[in-house]
């Protein structure tokens, strides 16, 4: 009787601790904001049905997906997105596109010509800019002629086309701008469809605190704006979610809209890889 006991005992303890962590595996993120994104720099994930299944098993209904590829691949993973309510945004974009904007106006006219051929179910939803110009070499010694090149050329590329834009919550610099001195974060949101602010904190407080003045700057202009949330960073404990993990952030993601009285809000998370690896 002893024995069937310890038996049953350990089979409980197995099945037990298999059920915990089925029940942990089914951990998913469900927001509460309109906009619910996430940045996808490895465009070979495509390929990978785990990463797209995992997106749209956490709620999320956009992606920017960094890609040079305007062919079948690419068209494919854009249906198959879209099959599942995600849009699907072209993700471009360098620090070095400030000084020589070839490249990326070359890449501007690509993805054009792309939506121009493709059926409406394949197309990019539109254009997602990351050009950081604080990853300049000298933008410590050179800052204000860099953040100067830099708005010039936001002004240029948004006169093409519709954009939206990443930028640091830290853009206060005061810079000339229609006439008037206004903070450069001001003039960035003005000019882009839809602003991202790099809003690495690893609490919802945090978040909002870094982001309250571009937020109050998009109420004022009626513009869109989305905080980004970190999961993986070597910069310290408060940057990311990375030592917390998906259990923590979800949660505090899911508490900004008790500090934003804003419509246009939403959230997302950089990036698929690592959120995806985060542990729960």
């Amino acid at each position: 009787m002893k024995k069937l006991f310890i038996v049953f005992a350990i089979a409980l303890a197995f099945f037990g601790c298999r059920s915990d962590k089925e029940a942990q595996s089914a951990l998913t993120f469900q927001s509460n904001l309109p906009i619910r994104g996430v940045w996808w720099w490895d465009s070979d994930l495509i390929l990978d049905d785990r990463y797209l299944e995992f997106a749209a098993n956490n709620d999320i209904n956009e992606i920017y997906l960094s890609t040079t590829n305007f062919g079948k691949v690419t068209g494919d993973f854009i249906e198959k997105a879209r099959s599942k309510g995600i849009k699907v945004f072209l993700l471009e974009g360098d620090y070095s596109d400030i000084e020589n904007d070839k490249g990326i106006l070359r890449i501007i006219d690509n993805f054009l010509e792309y939506q121009d051929t493709a059926p409406n179910d394949r197309q990019f939803a539109g254009i997602h800019l990351d050009i950081e110009p604080h990853q300049h070499i000298d933008f410590a010694a050179q800052r204000s002629e860099i953040l100067k090149d830099y708005l010039d050329l936001i002004i240029r590329l948004s006169d093409k086309l519709p954009i939206d834009i990443d930028i640091p919550f830290w853009f206060d610099d005061e810079i000339e701008y229609k006439g008037k001195n206004v903070a450069l974060y001001y003039a960035l949101i003005d000019r882009a469809d839809r602003t991202f602010i790099m809003s690495y904190r690893d609490s919802a407080l945090e978040m909002y605190n870094e982001s309250k003045e571009e937020i109050e700057a998009a109420k004022a202009l009626n513009k869109t704006i989305i905080l980004g949330a970190e999961t993986y960073s070597q910069e310290g404990d408060k940057v990311s979610y990375m030592e917390e993990g998906k259990r923590y952030m979800y949660n505090e993601l899911n508490k900004l809209k008790d500090y934003i009285s804003y419509p246009s809000i939403g959230v997302s998370i950089h990036q698929i890889k690592t959120w995806y690896d985060l542990q729960e």
